[in-house]
């Protein structure tokens, strides 16, 4: 049990690649003879591979703009560049008119869903209609486990997912750092 402790701090602690730390609990989970050390390499394989490039994006449904329910798993067929952001923070406003750009040249193989964690969504609102901004907004506010279960702790955090709803980049990189160019070499 120690060692599995200490596979899975090291692996968050950039200590052990991914790799490793799979391959050591799979080998824990079918070799050890003790089902409560199999139940915990179980959890803990679940844990470490939980948001990697190509697991499933964890599918969320949340009200947007309209009052309307919407479902991640609802635009597969298409990339998307999701993104968490809140108006408190000075660089997601600037990324906004980024994006704005990003949505004009790339809507025909990129959705872009920003999710909002603000309190107040309906002047968040007001905001994205005052700056013309014309991708999906959604709102966390009666549903704050997507921010959790995406691991939000910084504003604003990227993710690129593929068609088939896998993810791509985790983190992907923010507009500023030229989002572009690597949606380009996907």
């Amino acid at each position: 049990m120690i060692i599995m402790k200490l596979l899975f701090d090291g692996f968050y602690a950039d200590r052990f690649s991914a790799e490793s730390v799979i391959s050591l609990l799979d080998s824990l989970q079918t070799q050890t003879e003790h089902i409560e050390h199999k139940n915990i390499a179980s959890i803990l394989k679940k844990k470490v591979n939980h948001l990697l490039p190509g697991t499933m994006a964890p599918d969320f449904t949340l009200y947007n703009i309209d009052s309307s329910l919407i479902s991640l798993s609802e635009f597969r067929g298409k990339y998307v560049y999701l993104n968490f952001c809140n108006n408190k923070s000075y660089t997601c406003q600037k990324d906004y008119e980024l994006l704005k750009s990003l949505k004009k040249k790339f809507s025909r193989h990129l959705e872009i869903v920003t999710v909002s964690s603000d309190k107040d969504f309906k002047s968040f609102i007001k905001q994205m209609y005052n700056n013309e901004c014309s991708w999906i907004f959604l709102h966390s506010g009666r549903i704050p486990e997507v921010l959790k279960t995406y691991r939000v702790r910084v504003y604003p955090s990227y993710y690129l997912i593929d068609p088939y709803g896998r993810i791509l980049m985790t983190p992907a990189v923010s507009p500023s750092e030229n989002f572009e160019n690597e949606f380009h070499r996907v």
